[in-house]
């Protein structure tokens, strides 16, 4: 007879827990309990399925993002070792200028991306016709590919 007590008295409190988790206006007798508890672990398990799909296809839209900035920062990458060649090539044919540095970057500017190269260089004399120099570098900036 104790035993069947408190086994109802468990039970009683289980029903109790369920009231309290379900939605409020919800019928509060056993059988309601019991039916909207099935009907809200289903609505529940839904709308974990449809939050798992949808990230999912964040993820799946954050990894192609990522791809293709990695991309173009691969091709901006073979644009500049290119460019670096040719320029380098023509300041070989000059005489009083070497290379001392190249310094590079991209940044993005309303998602378009602006590319920046700062050359410094040693020029010895006065000879060095700059016009020229950078008639050299618009005429390999234009032959390059655009990216």
């Amino acid at each position: 007879m104790i035993s069947e007590r408190r086994r109802r008295e468990k039970l009683n409190e289980s029903f109790q827990i369920l009231r309290s988790l379900l939605p409020p206006g919800s019928k509060k007798d056993k059988a309601s309990v019991l039916s909207s508890t099935t009907e809200y672990l289903s609505s529940l398990k839904s709308q974990v399925e449809e939050l798992s799909k949808r990230n999912q296809m964040l993820e799946s839209q954050l990894a192609s993002k990522d791809r293709s900035k990695l991309a173009i920062k691969n091709k901006w990458r073979a644009l500049l070792h290119q460019w670096k060649g040719r320029v380098l090539e023509f300041l070989k044919q000059q005489r009083n200028v070497s290379l001392l540095s190249v310094e590079s970057n991209t940044r993005m500017l309303e998602s378009i991306p602006v590319h920046r190269i700062m050359l410094r260089l040693k020029i010895e004399g006065d000879e060095f016709d700059e016009s020229a120099f950078q008639e050299a570098v618009r005429r390999v900036v234009d032959d390059l590919p655009q990216s």
